[in-house]
């Protein structure tokens, strides 16, 4: 169980996605092969997620940040 992040691979190595949840964007992971299943620990009540990433080429940042998605989650009951 977790979050999906689909992401496009395109010219790009790699993807450094970011995460947000509730108190500012934080490192997820680097992924280098579309998409990416966010497995941290889903919270007891309902919270908004969000994502965002930037491609990697050579292992460096190149431009810009997608846009931010939010998700909805909770834990299973």
């Amino acid at each position: 169980m977790g979050v999906l992040v689909k992401w496009r691979k395109g010219c790009a190595e790699a993807s450094r996605i970011y995460e947000d949840r509730g108190s500012g964007y934080v490192w997820l992971a680097t992924d280098g092969e579309p998409d990416y299943l966010d497995t941290l620990a889903m919270p007891a009540t309902a919270a908004t997620w969000k994502y965002k990433a930037v491609y990697e080429i050579d292992g460096e940042a190149v431009g810009l940040f997608s846009d931010e998605a939010e998700v909805q989650v909770q834990a299973a009951v």
